[in-house]
């Protein structure tokens, strides 16, 4: 028996495939990634959280995002925007009060700043804020500290491997789409996890894909591993295969292509330049972020697939 809701969704240090882990960054103790370096011996990088942005975790930028945003390898003082505040907690206990300013090349973003650290001026970046929507709370918690709609910047909706498919540009179905995500309620993890194995239920009636209480997840029954084939030769240099029939379609492929038919992965990047990532499942009408599950009706799920051309 197998988990049955393993995703291989290979991304950058970010997170967050949507139904993996939550973006549970606690202000006071700063995360850590890995950045690429020119030797075989990877850095640490520390993040940091200051309370001018709440919510958010910067991390120090990493070559490819400094050539995504077209800045040099190290900021020097003509590169400082306006000020920001200071750094109030860090694992790095040197960063802890250094001065935090806007890019100049940026002004409006408050996602990319720069850090007067002991060491020099160095930029950060926080793609993602750290919301906690608690189960029976609606995603409008969630769309408020983001400050969306009012902040949007950009809706763009993704293939569930995250590979772009069109940006969302038509106002009234913007406003539609805003209308049914600020009433969403989050049911939980389990919720979700139950409606996978329903929709296993409804389609093929048997529990070889079953919630399971102990587990708290999906799990599924491995199929049979078809039997190794024979090959035979005769006197006279004749070869015959025996007994081999190809393998059939695993339990866990047709659960996979069950329930990600459809599949779109929204983002919301806002004018401040931060991006909230939603990850809608048409086959149990829900919409998976932030570590929570958020159930919508037949209509809502009708609706937000015909906007995103989810079929």
């Amino acid at each position: 028996v197998l988990e049955a809701r393993e995703k291989a969704k290979v991304r950058h240090w970010r997170r967050w495939g949507v139904l993996a882990a939550c973006l549970c960054l606690v202000a006071v103790l700063a995360s850590v990634r890995w950045q690429p370096s020119t030797t075989n011996t990877e850095a640490v990088a520390y993040g940091f959280a200051m309370d001018a942005v709440p919510g958010a975790t910067y991390f120090p930028l990493t070559w490819e995002e400094k050539q995504k945003y077209k800045l040099p390898e190290a900021p020097t003082e003509a590169d400082l925007g306006e000020p920001m505040g200071a750094v109030t907690s860090c694992e790095d206990e040197t960063l802890i009060g250094s001065s935090v300013y806007h890019a100049a090349a940026y002004p409006t973003l408050d996602s990319l700043c720069i850090v007067a650290s002991p060491g020099g001026y160095a930029y950060y970046l926080c793609e993602a804020l750290s919301v906690s929507v608690e189960e029976g709370e609606s995603m409008n918690v969630l769309l408020e500290v983001y400050g969306l709609p009012d902040s949007l910047a950009a809706a763009e909706v993704l293939e569930k491997d995250f590979t772009p498919l069109h940006t969302l540009e038509d106002p009234q179905k913007i406003d539609t789409m805003f209308a049914i995500l600020s009433t969403v309620v989050n049911q939980g993890k389990e919720a979700g996890e139950r409606r996978f194995a329903d929709a296993w239920y409804a389609a093929y009636g048997n529990d070889d894909v079953r919630y399971s209480e102990a587990e708290g997840h999906c799990v599924f029954t491995a199929s049979e591993a078809p039997s190794e084939p024979v090959t035979e030769m005769d006197g006279e240099g004749n070869i015959t295969v025996s007994n081999s029939s190809p393998p059939s379609e695993s339990v866990y492929d047709k659960a996979q292509a069950l329930w990600t038919a459809g599949e779109r992965i929204v983002r919301l990047t806002t004018a401040q330049g931060f991006s909230l990532e939603l990850d809608f499942f048409p086959s149990i009408q829900a919409i998976f972020c932030h570590d929570g599950c958020f159930v919508l009706t037949d209509t809502q799920s009708e609706t937000l697939a015909a906007i995103l051309q989810a079929s």
